[in-house]
C-alpha cells in the first residue's frame, strides 16, 4: 500500500500531499443534538414518516451485525482447529446500539461490525484485545485525517480484495447442487458489491430463499410433518390418560 501510494503521488502531482496540514485536531463546529426535535412523537403525520425511517435503520443494522458476526465466526471456525460456535453475540448488538446512540449525538453514521475484522482473525486474533487495538488505531487516525484522505483509493483496494478473498472461503460450504440454496447464496453474494450494501445482499438472499421455500412445496411438507407429529403426541397422551381414568372409576365403584 505504501509503494502504491508513493507511485500514485509521483505519477500524479495534483494529488501530492501537503504535509504542512497533515495533522489536525478533530472538533465539532455545531452540536447535532441541538437539532433534536421530539415534537414528532406528538404529531401523527410526522410520526408516520419517522417510524418507517427508524425501522429501516433498525433492520439494516440487525442484518449487518448478524451477518458479519456469523461470517466472522465461520471464518474463525475454518481458521482454527478448535470447534467454534456463534455464542455470546448479544454484547455485539449491545455495543453497536450504544455506539449508534452516541454517534447520532455527534452527527456520525450508525456503528456496525466491520467485515475488515477478518484481517485481525487471519493474524490470530481470537479475543477482544484485537478489537481494542484496532479501536485505538482508529482513534489515532482522527488526528491524521488530512494525511489519510490524501491516500488514493488504488492503494487501499488491494487490502479490500484480500479481505474479500478470505471471506469467499465460506462459499465452499454451499450446496451448489441444490438449486434453491445455490440461487439464494448467489444473489446474496452478487448483490452486495452491485448495490454497495451488505444489507441489500442479505435481503435479496432471504427473499429468494423464502420464495423457494413456498413455491417448491417445502413449507407444505414441513407443515404436514409438524401437524402429524402434533397429532401423534396428542393421540399418545390420550391413550395414556384413558386407562388411568378407567382405573379411578373402578376404585370409586369399589
Amino acid at each position: 500500500m505504501i509503494v502504491l501510494t508513493i507511485l500514485v503521488w509521483t505519477m500524479n502531482p495534483s494529488v501530492r500531499p501537503d504535509f504542512d496540514v497533515a495533522f489536525s485536531v478533530p472538533g465539532i463546529d455545531t452540536m447535532p443534538w441541538q437539532y433534536f426535535d421530539f415534537g414528532a412523537l406528538r404529531n401523527g403525520d410526522r410520526l408516520c414518516v419517522m417510524i418507517p425511517a427508524i425501522l429501516s435503520f433498525h433492520i439494516a443494522a440487525v442484518l449487518d451485525i448478524s451477518g458479519v458476526t456469523f461470517g466472522l465466526s465461520t471464518f474463525i471456525k475454518e481458521a482454527s482447529t478448535d470447534e467454534v460456535h456463534v455464542c455470546n453475540s448479544t454484547p455485539s448488538f449491545v455495543a453497536s446500539s450504544i455506539g449508534t446512540v452516541i454517534a447520532s449525538c455527534t452527527g456520525s453514521s450508525p456503528i456496525i461490525i466491520a467485515v475488515e475484522s477478518t484481517a485481525g482473525i487471519r493474524e490470530g486474533g481470537r479475543t477482544g484485545l484485537t478489537a481494542v487495538t484496532v479501536a485505538i488505531l482508529f482513534l489515532s487516525t482522527t488526528f491524521f485525517q488530512p494525511l489519510l484522505l490524501m491516500i488514493p483509493s488504488a492503494a487501499t483496494a488491494p487490502v479490500l480484495i484480500f479481505v474479500g478473498t478470505m471471506m469467499m472461503g465460506g462459499s465452499k460450504n454451499i450446496d451448489w447442487d441444490c438449486t434453491s440454496e445455490a440461487i439464494s447464496a448467489f444473489l446474496t453474494i452478487i448483490m452486495m458489491p452491485f448495490t454497495y450494501s451488505i444489507t441489500n445482499g442479505i435481503l435479496f438472499g432471504l427473499g429468494s430463499s423464502a420464495m423457494f421455500y413456498i413455491t417448491t412445496g417445502e413449507m407444505y411438507c414441513n407443515l404436514k410433518s409438524y401437524w402429524k407429529e402434533k397429532t401423534d403426541i396428542l393421540s399418545f397422551s390420550n391413550a395414556e390418560t384413558i386407562p388411568l381414568k378407567e382405573k379411578s372409576d373402578v376404585n370409586v365403584l369399589a
